[in-house]
């Protein structure tokens, strides 16, 4: 289903709490230094979900 383009993904989500520019933004903060604890607080997200965002396991697409 996903390669046919059939599932939601990013922005297209309902409940996404980020969006391309953010995550871009996040990842540059995160390699300057920036803690990821408080990053994923800004962004609202549980740590562990917000690792999965800076490691690109998910959002890999945004580059």
């Amino acid at each position: 289903m996903v390669k046919k383009g059939r599932q939601a993904k990013g922005t297209d989500k309902p409940n996404a709490k980020l969006d391309e520019q953010r995550v871009r933004d996040f990842r540059r903060r995160h390699k300057n230094g920036e803690s990821p604890t408080v990053l994923a607080k800004e962004a609202g997200m549980h740590i562990r979900s917000f690792w999965s965002v800076l490691r690109r396991e998910t959002w890999a697409w945004v580059i």
